[in-house]
């Protein structure tokens, strides 16, 4: 299913890529317009398994759509949107910490806020049979933000999917579990060759110590930290969940991001 197109979105598609193929050059920062998977549709089948139809679709779309043109959803709605498929995960250390990446100026969108290590759906994640392999995804993200190998991912769990109301993307977040310890794992960041990130932070991965480390991080990504309750619900149960949610929100949100 194609995204559907309409003179103005287009006119907005073209005005904004245009702005930011300048800003890129400006910067000496490369933009380039790759394939990218399209969430069509997704549901949760009896077995409690996530399915999602994806579509293809393009970065430049993606930031004429949802990266910089997000208002415009609630006149046209999802159909008219690039709505990129996102991959989130948090970091889990062999030693027990949660990381987080802080991102740099370099990045297009949430620059210097603390969000997961990850990207998109692109076409090298596409397989001879036109599916997208998300954890593949995942792991390549893994390699090129965090310098992990393949043999040092020890799991990988998606833990749901969100959308982050701010740019409606919608994200697949997991839990990457590493044999690395938090040093081994801050020994290969350099800030000075990374171009996405100016630091890399953690918090313990223990109930009382993730609503602390989301208030003291600020800012942090809305994906980022609907990946932190995530993680949370799943690792220390529903009462822990509700109980983050009303520190963080007052209440229980039906929907974050």
């Amino acid at each position: 299913v194609e995204r559907k197109t309409d003179p103005a979105i287009e006119a907005a598609i073209d005005a904004t890529w245009r702005e930011k193929q300048r800003e890129a050059e400006e910067a000496n920062r490369s933009l380039y317009n790759g394939r990218q998977g399209r969430l069509i549709q997704s549901a949760v089948g009896e077995d409690g398994e996530l399915r999602l139809t994806i579509g293809e679709t393009d970065y430049r779309d993606f930031v004429g759509t949802n990266l910089y043109n997000a208002h415009l959803h609630r006149t046209y709605g999802d159909a008219y949107f690039a709505n990129v498929v996102g991959t989130s995960a948090s970091v889990i250390t062999a030693d027990g910490y949660l990381v987080y990446g802080r991102r740099g100026e370099r990045v297009l969108f949430h620059r210097g806020y603390l969000h997961t290590f990850g990207g998109t759906l692109e076409e090298e994640d596409q397989r001879a049979d036109r599916r997208f392999d998300v954890f593949g995804a995942v792991r390549r993200e893994l390699r090129e933000e965090c310098r992990v190998t393949d043999d040092e991912i020890v799991e990988i769990v998606c833990t749901g999917l969100a959308r982050d109301r701010q740019i409606v993307q919608p994200e697949l977040l997991f839990d990457a579990h590493i044999s690395l310890t938090r040093r081994e794992l801050l020994s290969r960041f350099d800030a000075a060759s990374d171009e996405e990130h100016t630091a890399l932070e953690s918090c313990h991965d223990v109930p009382e110590g993730i609503v602390p480390f989301v208030e003291r991080s600020a800012p942090v990504a809305p994906v980022a930290v609907g990946a932190m309750l995530l993680h949370g619900r799943g690792t220390f149960g529903h009462e822990w969940y509700e109980r983050a949610c009303c520190e963080l929100f007052g209440d229980v949100p039906e929907q974050w991001g």
